[in-house]
């Protein structure tokens, strides 16, 4: 029977201590490098899978407001309308260019801003120019709208039976261009005045 070998005394108690503390010294270093590791580590150096570097998202930019452009060629969107002062002016520019086809139109606009504004007897020279005009170029819409205004200006005044001539002679233009809606307020016009109706065209 073989017997173990015995050490007792200083020697066997440092022989017994010697794994202990190499098993401490080894867990403390390793302990340290860990938080030397923790304690120095930065996003920006992280790497992921297979080694590639794992970037911190930086926080992307606001976009910028955009910004509402119009094209150079674009027309605006709502066109003003002319005053009566540019009217005025277009007239006496077309009148002195001898540009007559123009004028039919620009004399009812300016005559029915007058009468707009309560200004009926200005509008009478207005709507009679552009009656010879129209007549003369056959603008015979426009010679119907001075005629329509001619006629609510003589009512308005007590003259019934110039009222009903005018209203007549736009009702037949109105008929003859074919202008249905023209033609119903016309003939609204002539009922509503007791004007003469036994001749109402109602083969429109």
């Amino acid at each position: 029977m073989v017997q173990g070998l015995e050490i007792s005394g200083l020697p066997g108690t440092i022989a017994l201590g010697l794994p202990i503390a190499a098993l401490a010294f080894a867990m403390a270093f390793s302990l340290r490098r860990i938080g030397r590791r923790t304690s120095k580590s930065d996003p920006r150096g992280l790497t992921g899978r297979y080694g590639v570097s794992v970037q911190a998202p930086a926080s992307a930019p606001a976009p910028a407001p955009e910004k509402t452009t119009v094209s150079p060629g674009a027309p605006p969107l709502t066109e003003p309308a002319a005053t009566a002062d540019e009217i005025a002016r277009r007239i006496a520019k077309a009148e002195a260019a001898g540009s007559q086809a123009e004028l039919p139109a620009l004399y009812l606009s300016l005559a029915r801003d007058r009468i707009a504004a309560e200004r009926g007897q200005e509008a009478i020279p207005l709507l009679t120019a552009c009656l010879r005009v129209s007549a003369a170029l056959g603008q015979k819409e426009a010679q119907a709208g001075a005629r329509l205004e001619l006629g609510d200006l003589a009512r308005s005044s007590g003259d019934l039976t110039t009222a009903c001539e005018h209203w007549q002679i736009a009702r037949g233009i109105f008929h003859d261009l074919k202008k249905a809606v023209e033609l119903a307020a016309t003939e609204k016009r002539m009922r509503q005045n007791g004007c003469p109706t036994d001749w109402v065209l109602n083969d429109f």
